[in-house]
């Protein structure tokens, strides 16, 4: 999600689909009144990615390789398009130092036990309006996994969502 898109889906009454980003969040309303269009009536996805097991060491072991390969992915784009309309040129983090707090990433995954996770959605959702909240599942990972993180993010995470 970039500027110009958040603008041009304001200028043309689109939903939007976000990634948690406030300043995203307020061009995309400037647009919308601009152009005419309720922010009020505009629905709005808040796209997450992340992993939820037992406890916050098993998630992030259970995550980093897949969540790692991913961003890698994502920056590959960012550096060949030198950062034109999305992330900045960089690097990802080695994969063990992904979970390091203050780790600079191009976007901030909830990986943890059920309260961390409840915590990294909830302080989204505080400070960006959303209609409607996506879980990605990081690619690569077992189904038996997956289906242990459906599970989890249900019964655990969405119970402790304000």
């Amino acid at each position: 999600t970039t500027s110009p898109g958040v603008r041009r889906a304001g200028r043309l009454g689109a939903n939007l689909l976000g990634v948690g980003a406030a300043v995203l969040q307020q061009d995309y309303e400037g647009a919308l009144r601009r152009h005419g269009h309720d922010p009020a009536a505009a629905k709005i996805l808040q796209l997450h990615w992340g992993h939820v097991a037992a406890t916050t060491d098993e998630a992030w072991d259970e995550a980093s390789p897949h969540l790692h390969h991913m961003m890698s992915v994502y920056q590959e784009f960012a550096n060949a398009s030198g950062g034109q309309g999305g992330p900045q040129p960089g690097q990802v983090p080695p994969v063990e130092d992904l979970r390091k707090p203050g780790q600079r990433l191009m976007f901030r995954p909830a990986v943890g036990d059920a309260e961390a996770v409840a915590r990294v959605l909830n302080h989204s959702l505080g400070k960006t309006a959303t209609t409607h909240l996506a879980m990605g599942m990081l690619p690569g990972m077992a189904p038996q996994r997956m289906t242990q993180f459906i599970e989890r993010f249900v019964d655990d995470v969405v119970p402790r969502l304000d």
